[in-house]
């Protein structure tokens, strides 16, 4: 979906319910969980390690703070990563928003690592799904971020070689908003490492 200003809570808000029992996208619920996509699917990759603490960086995945951006964010403003859950990943692409929906397929709790995956709904640019993942290492925090998607729209269609670059870019201000939050809210030595 596509918008020509920042959307309003009311407006996201109806989009949300108009979803809230479609189908996904994509037949291949859990592909993120496989080292390789599947046919016609393009990877996206990020992984870093980071001098943070793991409570904080769990707390800031779990809460969608990896979308805080300038120009991104998770519709309602309150989501929390729940199986089942339908968010709206809302950017702004230049002059116009694009708006995107998505569910929560799969979630891992578990001492030490946490990780959940969205898949797309109708009205998502692309179909597909991508992971989030912090795990507590010996040195501080793995985080990583895989998506496994292939265009759904004409836009996405068409601008698929920038796509590429700008979801590169969004992987690094995952990081970086992970990072930041985990600084604030947990680890006073929060720094790339």
């Amino acid at each position: 979906m596509w918008a020509l200003r920042r959307p309003s809570v009311t407006w996201l808000d109806d989009q949300l319910a108009r979803v809230a029992t479609v189908p996904l996208s994509y037949d291949e619920v859990g592909m993120t969980r496989q080292p390789e996509p599947p046919p016609g699917y393009g990877r996206e990759h990020a992984r870093v390690e980071l001098a943070i603490d793991f409570a904080a960086a769990r707390e800031a995945v779990a809460s969608f703070a990896t979308h805080r951006l300038p120009y991104l964010f998770v519709h309602p403003a309150d989501a929390r990563v729940v199986l089942g859950a339908n968010v709206l990943v809302c950017a702004r692409l230049g002059p116009v928003w694009s708006i995107n929906p998505c569910r929560i397929v799969y979630l891992c709790d578990a001492p030490g690592r946490f990780t959940y995956a969205y898949g797309t709904l109708p009205g998502h640019a692309e179909a597909g799904e991508e992971t989030f993942t912090v795990e507590r290492t010996a040195t501080g925090v793995m985080a990583e971020t895989l998506a496994y998607a292939r265009p759904q729209d004409v836009l996405a269609r068409v601008g698929r070689p920038i796509a590429h670059r700008v979801q590169a870019k969004i992987k690094r201000d995952y990081m970086a908003a992970l990072v930041g939050y985990a600084g604030a809210h947990g680890s006073p030595d929060a720094a790339s490492t």
